[in-house]
């Protein structure tokens, strides 16, 4: 059918292309928004979501966008290959649904996103936890600033944190966590990976359609 129309192979998928994708931006843009509009009246609150659960870092955001057309550009390089509808369909889920764990996964491990270190000086109660994501990575500081394990002196304060941190050597306490604000960075981040793989995915389509018959 496309070897019988009056235009190259390519002009033909780029036009196909460029009409899925725009609807694919347009639905999961739709669908971000009405989940933005859901969570933010109870967005860090004691009985809502907070900014960094899976289910907001993968279901808001420019990321959700980003997710749908690498979707797209993985299913659609995926139906060139196999040929087959079933197939496509099954290796574009377990593609789509590995690269979303992996993603999760580097979001608890901090790989693409690194914590900030908070440091309060000698045994005066450590900044609040607040809103931020913590890596459960805290302790204590010595004079050359090595950080070591908090169950060297485990007293939350009071007079024996203060005598057990002067008898170490420590000068002060951290811990380590992620703002709010990263939320955004987390998002920028995806974002980019995703839609990274998406344009590659469909530079090889491409080259593989011109080169089959």
């Amino acid at each position: 059918m496309v070897l019988a129309q009056g235009v190259s192979r390519g002009q033909w998928f780029a036009s196909r292309f460029a009409l899925a994708s725009a609807t694919t931006i347009a639905l999961s843009g739709l669908l971000a928004a009405v989940f933005a509009w859901w969570w933010r009246p109870a967005a860090d609150r004691s009985y809502g979501l907070f900014w960094y659960e899976n289910t907001v870092l993968s279901g808001s955001g420019p990321r959700v966008v980003a997710a749908a057309l690498f979707g797209l550009a993985a299913g659609t390089l995926l139906g060139l290959l196999a040929r087959r509808v079933l197939a496509a369909m099954v290796s574009t889920l377990l593609v789509t649904g590995a690269m979303t764990l992996l993603l999760e996964w580097t979001h608890r491990a901090r790989l693409l996103v690194r914590p900030h270190t908070y440091v309060s000086a000698g045994s005066t109660p450590k900044p609040p936890m607040g809103e931020k994501w913590s890596t459960g990575d805290y302790g204590l500081i010595t004079a050359t600033g090595r950080h070591e394990d908090v169950l060297n002196c485990p007293f939350p304060s009071g007079t024996q944190l203060k005598e057990c941190m002067t008898a170490h050597g420590y000068v002060a306490r951290f811990y380590q966590a992620n703002p709010a604000g990263d939320y955004w960075t987390f998002q920028w981040t995806d974002t980019a990976v995703l839609g990274g793989l998406a344009a590659v995915l469909t530079v090889v389509t491409m080259l593989l359609l011109r080169r089959r018959v």
